[in-house]
């Protein structure tokens, strides 16, 4: 009986101790993520590249950072951020506004199913206050060749060819040239050059700058690498306009027009009215249609030659190269000084061991990171009397640069092929500030000449008619409606009336276009009076003087010295 209640009693215990268990609720095995984020301190007026992990590297597949609340001054510019290192980590770009208060802002981190989240953790970003600090200053190294990432590469003769011309391709090797500066300061670079890798004797000089003699009175010798400057722009400039004046083209249509003018000269030896005409006729065709059909299927590449050496050149003025950024230029040594061989002068290889080491010559710029500056009285703060504590220090924005505004264009015309500079008068202007001109749509470099003058190129242009001027100094704009007059190349089409009484003194219209306020108009070398130009420029009025019977030439010559002369053009008649 007693083994039976023992037993009962066992079997009651356990009973219990199941019901015990079965209203305990079960533990999942699954263990919450640590997030971790670096950086986890940002200033305020800071923009930052975080990256959220976890503790073990856990794949973050299907997590998203979800975006700040506005009022906390923190954006996350990539709502959701991107997945890296594998999908193991988050990374977004964050801005923290300079008003935004020093606080502990906690991320959220949501894992997603669908539309819906399932899960959501937090990891910490610490915001603090804003605080000037200027840039960590470094010893100035005695050169810059060391501070600079260069990158030296030779033009083939067919691309310098192609791209400047070939006066400039025959004469001087162009060289491109990467720079990136890494040295933590803006550079200001002055000159660029190289140490060939060409040996040459140069006399031996002790400390005073002596040339050293031997025992027997003879100037002692040394080796040294030759040094070489890039050429100056001005000087390349030179040889585009040459080759515009003097090169192939330039002689052909000059010929052309002599041509022209020399037959024109045999007309009053003409009696038989045939003949005549027939003369007339072919001086008229190769002053007219055969001048025109080569000046179309022969064009003048000089404007875009010298816009591509404006646009590719960078030297000449100095240029400031900013910290962690990179520039190309294009720099021009002369051919004949490398000494290279006929067989050698065009083997790119060649030519880049001959260049040697490139030479940067410059200075760094010292600068203050952030815009706004903090002022404080006397070394420690002016102490207040009652508290006997320092006063705080008061931020005071540096004044913003004045406005600009333009007033007028110093040509405010010219041809449609015509590289013209002009000069923008106006106000605000900083000497020394980068300057952009647009021309219309065209977008061109200027110069700073003072305060209240700009210099620019006037880009060509398809299509003649007014376009608005826009100078553009950082994030300042002024524009100038209608400023600049694209007008037609000067042609001569037809005359009204074509006959005229031998006695002149009638008005003759002159019809065609690009005609310049100031042109000058000969009938058969004898000047024409009243001389006015339409506005639109297609009409010049003139008063013919008197002249003996028989057809005349007029030549219509505008002041930038473009001329034309059109045969036979009016007849004047008993």
């Amino acid at each position: 009986m007693k083994r039976i209640l023992t037993h009962l009693t066992l079997v009651a215990l356990v009973i219990a101790i199941a019901a015990l268990l079965s209203n305990v609720p079960v533990v999942s095995a699954q263990t919450s993520l640590i997030f971790k984020l670096s950086p986890a301190t940002i200033p305020a007026g800071r923009t930052r590249t975080i990256k959220i992990k976890t503790a073990a590297n856990d794949d973050l597949t299907g997590f998203e950072l979800q975006k700040t609340p506005e009022d906390t001054g923190v954006i996350i510019e990539e709502p959701g951020g991107q997945l890296a290192d594998n999908n193991t980590a988050i990374v977004a770009r964050v801005t923290v506004d300079e008003d935004a208060d020093p606080q502990t802002l906690p991320l959220q981190i949501v894992k997603k199913d669908g539309e819906e989240s399932t899960e959501t953790y937090t990891v910490d970003l610490t915001i603090t206050a804003f605080s000037p600090k200027a840039m960590q200053k470094q010893a100035v190294p005695p050169n810059l060749e060391y501070q600079v990432d260069s990158m030296v590469q030779p033009m083939s003769y067919k691309g310098a060819k192609d791209v400047f011309g070939r006066r400039v391709a025959d004469a001087y090797y162009a060289i491109v040239i990467g720079l990136g500066n890494n040295t933590g300061f803006d550079l200001q670079v002055n000159k660029i050059g190289f140490v060939t890798s060409i040996p040459m004797q140069v006399p031996d000089l002790d400390q005073n700058q002596r040339p050293v003699v031997d025992a027997s009175g003879k100037v002692k010798m040394r080796t040294e690498l030759l040094e070489i400057t890039a050429i100056d722009r001005s000087l390349i400039r030179s040889s585009i306009e040459k080759e515009q004046n003097f090169g192939v083209r330039a002689l052909a249509l000059n010929l052309l027009g002599g041509v022209g003018t020399v037959t024109t000269g045999f007309l009053p030896f003409f009696h038989a009215l045939g003949p005549r005409a027939n003369f007339s006729s072919f001086t008229s065709v190769v002053n007219g249609q055969l001048k025109d059909g080569f000046i179309q299927s022969v064009p003048d590449l000089t404007i875009r030659h010298l816009n591509r050496l404006d646009s590719s050149l960078i030297m000449d003025q100095d240029f400031v190269l900013p910290n962690n950024s990179e520039r190309n230029t294009v720099v021009f040594v002369p051919r004949n000084v490398l000494g290279l061989t006929d067989l050698e002068k065009d083997n790119l290889l060649k030519v880049r061991e001959k260049l040697g080491n490139l030479i940067i010559v410059g200075r760094q710029i010292q600068r203050f990171e952030n815009r706004q500056i903090v002022v404080r009285s006397g070394a420690s703060g002016e102490r207040s009397r009652e508290s006997g504590t320092p006063n705080p220090a008061t931020p005071t924005n540096s004044p913003a640069p004045a406005p600009i505004t333009i007033e007028k264009l110093e040509p405010h015309s010219g041809t449609l092929s015509e590289a013209k500079e002009v000069v923008i008068t106006g106000s605000g202007f900083t000497p020394g500030a980068d300057v952009k001109v647009k021309f219309g749509d065209r977008l061109v470099p200027g110069s700073v000449l003072s305060a209240t003058e700009v210099k620019a190129t006037v880009p060509p242009i398809a299509a003649a008619g007014n376009i608005n001027v826009e100078v553009i100094v950082g994030d300042r704009k002024a524009k100038l409606e209608n400023a600049y007059s694209y007008i037609d190349e000067l042609k001569v089409e037809s005359f009204d009336p074509t006959s005229v009484p031998v006695a002149g003194e009638v008005a003759v219209k002159i019809k065609g276009k690009g005609f310049l306020s100031g042109a000058e108009v000969t009938i058969d070398d004898v000047a024409a009076t009243n001389v006015s130009v339409s506005n639109d420029h297609k009409v010049i009025t003139v008063t013919v003087p008197q002249h003996a019977a028989g057809p005349v030439t007029v030549v219509v010559k505008n002041p930038n010295g473009k001329t034309f002369s059109f045969s036979n053009a009016i007849t004047y008649t008993e």
